[in-house]
């Protein structure tokens, strides 16, 4: 979701301490689909939480965590093998 930036939460008067003004959170529009959002967000935890993952160092214990390596190409004696990618 493309969210309208505000800065400013809210405007007290500095006598009453009433609120003269308030910003809320306001959608603009969407910018991907629910289920983009969802496929990628579990293809990048994924990177972080799953057996094979690449990025298995950065998990956090009580915390979701998701991640993008360099490269999705297989790499063997510091070389990436022609062909061979990550699933």
């Amino acid at each position: 979701k493309l969210m309208k930036p505000y800065i400013v939460k809210e405007i007290r008067d500095a006598k009453t301490d009433q609120v003269l003004k308030e910003n809320k959170p306001e959608m603009v529009r969407r910018v991907i689909s629910e289920d983009t959002a969802k496929q990628t967000r579990d293809l990048l935890g994924a990177v972080v939480n799953e057996k094979n993952g690449t990025g298995q160092p950065f998990a956090l214990p009580g915390y979701q965590v998701a991640g993008k390596t360099g490269t999705a190409q297989v790499a063997e004696n510091g070389r990436y093998v022609a062909g061979r990618y990550i699933n």
